[in-house]
């Protein structure tokens, strides 16, 4: 499981495969990329979901990889509010 995500200044949160991403390394040099992922695992898709809440990233968006992934949302949003504590 290798893929990227970033996170568009609209809120939502993309995935592009590294095929693409790895052949172009401006990529995500936009004013529309907030913040990129490379996400390899389950831990490195909680710790995403994490930061991208913190960064507000749109919460549907945040469910729909959650639930993709076998991630409870609330979960999600537990761990980031533990993290934060």
């Amino acid at each position: 499981m290798k893929w990227y995500y970033y996170l568009h200044t609209n809120g939502d949160i993309i995935g592009k495969n590294p095929v693409v991403v790895e052949s172009d390394s401006e990529y995500f040099n936009s004013s529309f990329v907030r913040k990129v992922w490379l996400v390899q695992s389950l831990e490195d898709v909680k710790a995403m979901l994490a930061e991208a809440l913190e960064l507000g990233a749109r919460k549907d968006k945040i469910k729909e990889l959650a639930e993709a992934n076998g991630i409870l949302f609330e979960t999600a949003i537990q761990e980031n509010i533990n993290k934060n504590i």
